[in-house]
C-alpha cells in the first residue's frame, strides 16, 4: 500500500529522516519474515494475523497502528469467532505500540506485551511540500481534503469545496493557497474517535484553522481553541463555521492561527523523527 499517503509519510518520509541518525531498512512485510535479532516497525498492518509469521525469531516488534484501529475488534478466524476473542488478543506477542493520539494509547495499551513502553507519536505533516506566504482573504474560504466518506455530513453543508484525494500523488501543495480553513469533522463512530490527527497537522501547514469536533483533537489544538462544533447536528456544524466567519481577523481568529502555528512546529518531520528516536532507544539501551 505505498500509495498511501499515511504509509508514504509514516514509513517513507520518518525513515528518510531516521537514516541521518541510525541505521534501518525500509521493507514490505513478505521481506520480514526470516528477519532476526532486529527491531521491527509495522507500518499500517492491514492482516494482523500475520503477526504470528513474525514471532520467535528474537525480533523486538512494535506496531505503529496508524488508522486501522477499526480492525482490532474483529474476529480475524473461524475459531476465534467461536471463542468470541479478537484480533487484539495477537497483541501479547507484540513488544509494544505506537499510537497517533494520547486517547488511543490509552484505549489499547494495556493489550501489548510492555504497555509502559507504548508511546504516543503524532502524525506529521507531508515534507514534500514548502510552505508558502499566504494570499489575502477578504473571508473564510473552507475546504475538505480527504476521502468522502471521513467528510461528516458533507453532502448536507454548504459554503465548503469537497477534494476527493484517495493516494499520495492526489494532492498537490498549490491546492491549499486556495483556502484558509479546513473542515475536519469526522462521522461519529466509535472507531473515528481514535483516528490519526493528521489532518490538523495538514491544516496547521496550510496555515489553516479548522473546524473540529472536541474529543481527542484537544490534544493538539488544546481545550481553548475557539472553534469546536458544541455537537453533531447540521446546526452544529454551520454554528461553528458561522462563529469563524464572523470572527475572520478578530481575536478568536488569531488565537486560532497561533495554535495551529504551534502545531506546526510540533508536527513537523523533524520533530516526529526525535521522537521516534527517543521511542527505539528504549529497546537499545
Amino acid at each position: 500500500m505505498a500509495n498511501f499517503g499515511s504509509v508514504q509519510l509514516r514509513a517513507f518520509q520518518v525513515a528518510q529522516a531516521l537514516k541521518k541518525h541510525i541505521s534501518l531498512e525500509v521493507k514490505p512485510l513478505s521481506a520480514c519474515y526470516q528477519v532476526k535479532n532486529s527491531l521491527i516497525i509495522l507500518v499500517k498492518l492491514r492482516n494482523y494475523t500475520k503477526l504470528r509469521r513474525l514471532t520467535g525469531r528474537n525480533n523486538t516488534l512494535v506496531l505503529d497502528i496508524l488508522d486501522t484501529i477499526n480492525l482490532l475488534d474483529q474476529p480475524s478466524t473461524i475459531f476465534q469467532k467461536i471463542t468470541g476473542t479478537t484480533i487484539k488478543s495477537l497483541f501479547k506477542q507484540v513488544d509494544a505500540g505506537i499510537f497517533c493520539s494520547d486517547k488511543t494509547q490509552q484505549a489499547y495499551q494495556h493489550y501489548f506485551k510492555h504497555p509502559n513502553l507504548c508511546q504516543t507519536i503524532y502524525h506529521h505533516w507531508d515534507s514534500r511540500f514548502n510552505r508558502s506566504p499566504k494570499p489575502n482573504f477578504d473571508q473564510i474560504k473552507m475546504a475538505y481534503f480527504g476521502l468522502p466518506r471521513k467528510a461528516y455530513l458533507a453532502d448536507k453543508l454548504s459554503g465548503i469545496d469537497f477534494h476527493d484525494l484517495r493516494s499520495y500523488n492526489d494532492i498537490k501543495s498549490g491546492l491549499f493557497d486556495q483556502y484558509n480553513a479546513h473542515y475536519i469533522v469526522k462521522p461519529d463512530k466509535a472507531y473515528y474517535q481514535y483516528e490519526p490527527l493528521t489532518k490538523i497537522a495538514t491544516a496547521a501547514f496550510a496555515q489553516s484553522p479548522v473546524i473540529a469536533k472536541k474529543d481527542h483533537e484537544q490534544e493538539l489544538l488544546t481545550k481553548d481553541y475557539p472553534y469546536y462544533i458544541s455537537g453533531m447536528t447540521k446546526h452544529d456544524i454551520l454554528s461553528a463555521i458561522d462563529k469563524m466567519q464572523q470572527t475572520y481577523q478578530d481575536k478568536e481568529w488569531h488565537e486560532a492561527t497561533a495554535i495551529m502555528e504551534d502545531v506546526y512546529v510540533r508536527t513537523s518531520l523533524q520533530r516526529i523523527a526525535q521522537d521516534y528516536l527517543k521511542f527505539i532507544n528504549q529497546f537499545t539501551i
